[in-house]
C-alpha cells in the first residue's frame, strides 16, 4: 500500500512516463484499483487513498470521470481535516449523564458559527438557530451567555471584533441522547462563541464547566458546578491535557477522595472569570494587543 501511494502522489507530482507505463498495464490497474477500492472502504476518511484512487483512474480514458469525483473528495477530505485542525468555534464541555441512577463523566463538543446578515440584521442568535436536544431553561441560558459574551468581547477586544454585528451566529449542542439542562454549559458555550468573534480556535485537547454569571459588561465570574469528580475523571479518561473549572470548585474538589491528587495537579486548571478562562485557553495575545489602548485611555 505504501508503495502503490507513494507511486501514484509521485506520479501526480511529476507526471512520470515511466510511472505512468506501469499502471496502464491492465494487471497492475486491475490489482492496484483492488486493493485501494479495499482500503477506502475501510479507511474512507483517508484523503490520500482517494487521490491514489483518482490519479489511477485518471490513466484510464473510460475512467476520467470517476478519476475526477475521487480526487475532489480527497481535496474535501484535506479541507476538512485542516479546518479540524485549527477549530474555530468548537469547544469540550464536560458534562454528566445518569445511567440506571448513576452518575457518569463525558466531554462533548459544542458548536458556534456564524454567516454574514442582511444589513441592520446582525450580532444575534435567533432561536430557531439554537440546536440541539436542549430544555427550554438552557435555551434562555445559551441566549443569555450569548449576549453576555458578545458585550464582553466588543469592550476587552474592540480590535478584534469590529465586524462581531456582521453576523447571524448558530450553537449547538452535540449530546442529543438526553436533554441538557443544566447551567454548567456556560463556560464552554462562552469559549466556542469567543473563538468565533475574535476568530482564534480553541484547543482540541482542553475541556471546561463553569456556570457563567454577568456582574457587568465587561466582568463575567464563573459560579461553581455540581458533579465536578465525574468531570474531572471524563477529561482524564479522555487523556486531555486540561480540564478547567471554575476557582469555586477547587476546595470541594480538593476534599474529594474519589479524584487522586496527581489527577488533579496534573490536568485540573481553575479559573475565577472569564479573564481567567480566556489567558488559559487563547493564551495573553488578546489581551496584549489592546493593552496599549487602555494604558492610553487610563492616561488620559
Amino acid at each position: 500500500m505504501r508503495v502503490i501511494c507513494w507511486l501514484l502522489e509521485h506520479y501526480a507530482r511529476s507526471r512520470s512516463e515511466l510511472v505512468a507505463d506501469l499502471f496502464r498495464k491492465s494487471d497492475v490497474a486491475s490489482r492496484t484499483r483492488d486493493v485501494l477500492l479495499a482500503a477506502v472502504k475501510h479507511a474512507p476518511m483517508h484523503a490520500a487513498l482517494w487521490r491514489a484512487l483518482g490519479e489511477l483512474y485518471a490513466l484510464a480514458p473510460d475512467d476520467v470521470d470517476e478519476g475526477r469525483r475521487c480526487r475532489e473528495r480527497a481535496e474535501a477530505l484535506t479541507e476538512t481535516a485542516r479546518r479540524d485542525a485549527s477549530p474555530v468555534g468548537r469547544a469540550l464541555a464536560a458534562a454528566v449523564y445518569h445511567f440506571v441512577g448513576n452518575a457518569k463523566g463525558l466531554v462533548h463538543e459544542v458548536w458556534a458559527s456564524r454567516e454574514i446578515a442582511p444589513s441592520g440584521q446582525g450580532g444575534v442568535l435567533p432561536d430557531a438557530r439554537i440546536l440541539g436536544n436542549l430544555s427550554p431553561q438552557m435555551r434562555t441560558a445559551v441566549q443569555n451567555t450569548f449576549v453576555s459574551v458578545r458585550e464582553y468581547a466588543r469592550s476587552k477586544f474592540p480590535h478584534l471584533t469590529r465586524d462581531i454585528l456582521d453576523y447571524t451566529y448558530t450553537y449547538k449542542v452535540t449530546k442529543d441522547d438526553e436533554p441538557s439542562h443544566g447551567l454548567s454549559a456556560g463556560l464552554p458555550a462562552a469559549l466556542a462563541f469567543l473563538s468565533v468573534f475574535l476568530q482564534r480556535p480553541v484547543p482540541q485537547d482542553v475541556a471546561s464547566t463553569g456556570v457563567l454569571v454577568a456582574d457587568a459588561h465587561d466582568v463575567l465570574a464563573l459560579r461553581p458546578v455540581g458533579d465536578s469528580e465525574h468531570k474531572v475523571k471524563a477529561a482524564y479518561n479522555r487523556n486531555l491535557r486540561v480540564m478547567l473549572m471554575p476557582a469555586a470548585n477547587r476546595n470541594e474538589l480538593e476534599a474529594n477522595g474519589r479524584v487522586p491528587a496527581p489527577v488533579r495537579e496534573e490536568i485540573v486548571r481553575y479559573a475565577a472569570d472569564l479573564d481567567a478562562a480566556v489567558r488559559l485557553v487563547f493564551g495573553d495575545e488578546p489581551f496584549s494587543a489592546v493593552a496599549p489602548l487602555q494604558l492610553v485611555a487610563a492616561s488620559a
